[in-house]
């Protein structure tokens, strides 16, 4: 086959590539197959659990640990394909805006993870310890505080980024606010197209949380801006694709867990499958020798 010809293949896989991408597709929820170390599970009380017109309140209750009911967790989400009157037929179809209940994995830097499938693809989504913040000179932990000021609009100088590193990712492994970002509440996962998304249960605003850790006050935000937001975190390993997820745009839930101030906000991070990645990579590899043909 010639170079051309081959190119040109590249180049109609990465187009099809580019418009299936564009087009809607099915959504297909996660089928958990395991889930090992401490969780929780938070569900809407109605039994069997399924989606209503999400009310100004939507409270959630802590059910027992099992792998059944986290599923119906995942389920009961919006956006979640799952979520289907075939698979709730005394229920007629209903619109909800809100996300539904969710998984909590590990406590405060507790190893949990959760495994199984999502469009016929191997996931694991796991909590994170302190090693994860840690390591590298705490390397994750900069990528975090840099995400959250750039998200924020905060010009934070080398000595401020540092000073917030260090108040959420303290030297030694010990009480930090990593772990209160280290034990993410799951709403759903599901494949839409070319990437998987994950919903993660939060705040829909975290400044007086980042004060009381910083010791001091964070600018104020002008009139008309969004709140300070910042997710939990969830490591997420799809296929041979493996990324810490996280996000600091949420949109509000309208649900309330059993303390009456958890989970208002949603946060709907994504990865993308591991064979959109290697097309678009085989593009690249087009382009790259069409231009060293034409060198």
């Amino acid at each position: 086959m010639s170079v051309f010809r081959s190119r040109t293949k590249i180049a109609l896989a990465v187009m099809a590539l580019a418009a299936s991408t564009g087009a809607s597709a099915a959504q297909i929820g996660m089928s958990i197959g395991s889930i090992t170390g401490t969780y929780a599970v938070y569900l809407d009380p109605a039994s069997p659990p399924f989606s209503t017109p999400n009310p100004p309140a939507w409270p959630l209750t802590k059910v027992a640990s099992t792998t059944g009911n986290a599923q119906a967790a995942l389920d009961d989400a919006s956006g979640n394909a799952n979520l289907l009157p075939a698979n709730y037929p005394s229920q007629p179809a209903v619109s909800n805006t809100g996300p539904g209940g969710n998984v909590e994995l590990g406590k405060l830097g507790s190893l949990t993870t959760m495994s199984g499938n999502v469009g016929g693809k191997p996931i694991e989504l796991r909590s994170l310890q302190y090693g994860d913040w840690g390591n590298n000179n705490k390397a994750f932990g900069y990528r975090y505080v840099s995400a959250f000021a750039s998200a924020s609009g905060l010009s934070l100088s080398a000595q401020q980024t540092e000073d917030l590193v260090d108040a959420i990712v303290p030297d030694q492994a010990g009480p930090g606010l990593w772990q209160r970002l280290s034990d993410p509440n799951i709403n759903y996962v599901y494949i839409d197209g070319h990437e998987v998304n994950v919903g993660i249960a939060g705040f829909l605003d975290v400044e007086r949380l980042l004060e009381a850790a910083l010791g001091g006050d964070l600018p104020n935000r002008a009139p008309g801006q969004s709140p300070y937001q910042a997710s939990e975190v969830v490591h997420v390993c799809l296929g041979g694709v493996c990324d810490y997820l996280f996000g600091f745009v949420a949109t509000p839930s309208g649900v309330i867990g059993p303390d009456g101030v958890s989970f208002p906000a949603n946060y709907n991070v994504t990865i993308p499958e591991p064979e959109s990645l290697a097309l678009l990579g085989l593009g690249l590899v087009g382009v790259f020798l069409g231009r060293r043909r034409r060198a």
